[in-house]
């Protein structure tokens, strides 16, 4: 989540009768923007599909810092979530550059903006409040431990070797593949277990997981715009030479 997502999410907390429109007005920002950070929210599952606050144990966490404490913590983006996760044990600023791969000012920034408020201690260790150390070792177990408890109505619909296929009428805490990296098929959305995705890998997963002939095509389309970039595949070839596939297509 980027910085405006968070102060968002601060807002929504602190006063749950923000609307779109008066966030927009308050932050000066436009409403697709805001719309955007909405998103963001609903893929985290820290909102639910009518924009409310959840009950889960993450949208817990965040409402327990956020209400104990007047502070702004647009500091938890994702980039800084690197530097946290890591201040979690004493750590030198060599490693803390070597780790995480982000500018020195970057780094001294929130260094800087902790140690006033007295989270950090002089050996880099995040050590208060105590609602804030919860809040960063849940995110990092959240993104560590993938076998987490999907809503209702998703399914895993494919068990592969290094990942699963989850299929989803919701935005997921993963990453999409197959078929949502086309759009195609709304509202339902497909998405991976695996951590880092490849062309190659949404191509595979796609192959894995179509079972109608339109979603075939679409697989097709996929190959063709990437078929340079991706192994060959002799069955796709003779899909995208046909008549039938041209007419999708063009149509």
């Amino acid at each position: 989540m980027n910085k405006t997502t968070i102060i968002i999410l601060q807002e929504l907390i602190r006063n749950q009768d923000c609307s779109i429109a008066s966030l927009a007005n308050k932050l000066k920002k436009a409403k697709t923007t805001i719309y955007d950070c909405f998103h963001a929210l609903r893929a985290a599952q820290i909102l639910n599909q009518n924009n409310q606050l959840t009950n889960n144990e993450l949208t817990t966490a965040f409402k327990q810092l956020i209400l104990s404490y007047p502070y702004d913590f647009s500091f938890l983006t994702t980039n800084d979530l690197k530097i946290l996760f890591l201040l979690q044990k004493p750590i030198t600023f060599k490693k803390l550059l070597a780790q995480t791969k982000l500018s020195r000012f970057t780094i001294n920034q929130l260094l800087k903006q902790l140690k006033s408020r007295g989270f950090v201690n002089k050996q880099n260790q995040l050590i208060a409040p105590k609602e804030l150390v919860i809040l960063v070792k849940l995110i990092k177990k959240s993104q560590e431990n993938i076998s987490f408890e999907l809503p209702p109505n998703a399914v895993i619909i494919s068990h592969q070797e290094d990942h699963d296929i989850i299929l989803s009428d919701q935005p997921l805490p993963l990453k999409p593949t197959a078929f949502s990296a086309l759009n195609a098929v709304s509202p339902h959305y497909y998405y991976t277990t695996k951590k880092k995705l490849t062309l190659q890998g949404v191509f595979n997963d796609a192959k894995t997981i179509t079972s109608s002939k339109r979603e075939e095509l679409i697989t097709a389309l996929f190959y063709k715009k990437n078929r340079k970039r991706i192994k060959k595949d002799d069955y796709y070839e003779q899909i995208i030479n046909t008549q039938e596939f041209k007419e999708f297509e063009h149509g």
